[in-house]
């Protein structure tokens, strides 16, 4: 799936493909289970800030993923905002709806795009 606009994303699973120009670097944050997690990076002269926004559902809540039938309580991603250089970029519900138990979150710049990493967000760790 690919939006264009001043920058160009493409979304993937759990990952978020931003196009812009520079050498590899990383930067990282851990996710929250509840309320707002924020990674921020400058790369390739770019100003990023990435937003999650987790709550924490029980199994009797309609809104409780399929996948984790044994768990009693999930943290899920409500909510992910993506900025560039104060422009705030359209990022569709399915790149996020079914991530749960998020920890970590990565960027790197590789190949002149900004690649989004989310780890434990498969549900592995319950």
């Amino acid at each position: 799936m690919r939006f264009c606009g001043p920058l160009c994303f493409a979304c993937v699973t759990s990952c978020v493909v931003l196009t812009s120009v520079a050498d590899a670097a990383v930067n990282e944050t851990e996710i929250a289970h509840t309320g707002t997690s924020t990674l921020r990076a400058t790369l390739g002269g770019k100003s990023l800030q990435i937003a999650f926004t987790a709550i924490q559902v029980k199994n009797s809540d309609p809104r409780f993923p399929i996948e984790p039938d044994h768990a009693n309580e999930v943290s899920v991603i409500q909510r992910m905002t993506i900025t560039v250089d104060g422009q705030t970029l359209f990022v569709p519900r399915s790149v996020f709806a079914d991530l749960f138990n998020a920890r970590k979150a990565s960027v790197v710049l590789k190949k002149a795009a900004f690649v989004l990493s989310i780890v434990g967000a498969d549900g592995a760790d319950l």
